[in-house]
């Protein structure tokens, strides 16, 4: 059932969850698999409670995108992929995906941060990268980072970011009752630079990149040092 749950994730790279039914000749149970783990409801006997068999089946099987898992701010209008996000100024904004639309996806269980990056077109037509992606609601945000980073050379730069939805208000569950992390999806839209560093093409333009990246860091993780020994807000 992990392998199976795990090529959703991989296939439908805009889900947010996915619900499973395990059924045997008398019983049902229902599971549903997140970035968090997998929580396992109350077994349901067939036999005795077809009803409540019945409205699992029916739940499952559901035409609600959203009520079985799929995050519906990425979707299609005629033959164009969109992702709704929200601009610099926090106002609501669709941006067409371009035709490879997925550049990265986590390779990963589904315990995982569930790193997915699109490829996306400005309305000015500039490409951009909006990376999608779950942290604890303990863990500081990438994107507050990145803030504090505009204009750093060496570093992406950020266009505008949304921390949510929380996980639990997806699902309807308190996570915390499960003992399992509190998750909120954080969705940074950057400018895009170009491919990732597995497409190089030489051994020098490896080294290049992987010298960029490096220097990137350098002098990001000074900056933040500073930043915060001298308590800025």
């Amino acid at each position: 059932m992990l392998t199976v749950l795990r090529e959703c994730f991989m296939a439908q790279n805009n889900r947010h969850f996915v619900l499973s039914l395990m059924v045997t000749e008398e019983r049902a149970q229902l599971y549903q698999f997140d970035r968090s783990g997998v929580r396992r409801f109350a077994t349901v006997n067939i036999h005795q409670q077809p009803d409540e068999f019945v409205r699992l089946v029916v739940g499952i099987a559901s035409q609600d995108d959203k009520g079985v898992g799929f995050d519906t701010s990425v979707f299609w209008r005629s033959n164009q992929r969109y992702i709704r996000t929200h601009n610099e100024l926090g106002e609501s904004i669709e941006y067409p995906l371009a035709d490879d639309a997925v550049q990265y996806a986590t390779k990963r269980g589904n315990i995982s941060p569930g790193t997915t990056c699109w490829n996306a077109v400005g309305h000015d037509g500039v490409p951009l990268l909006i990376k999608d992606s779950w942290r604890s609601t303990q863990e500081q945000s990438e994107a507050e980072l990145l803030q504090n980073l505009r204009g750093l050379d060496g570093v992406v730069q950020m266009v505008s970011y949304e921390n949510g939805p929380c996980l639990s208000e997806l699902t309807g569950i308190d996570h915390a009752d499960f003992g399992g992390a509190m998750l909120v999806r954080c969705r940074i839209v950057m400018k895009a630079y170009g491919k990732t560093i597995t497409h190089f093409t030489s051994r020098e333009e490896f080294l290049y990149a992987f010298r960029d990246a490096v220097a990137g860091e350098f002098f990001s993780s000074v900056f933040i040092n500073r930043y915060y020994a001298n308590g800025i807000e």
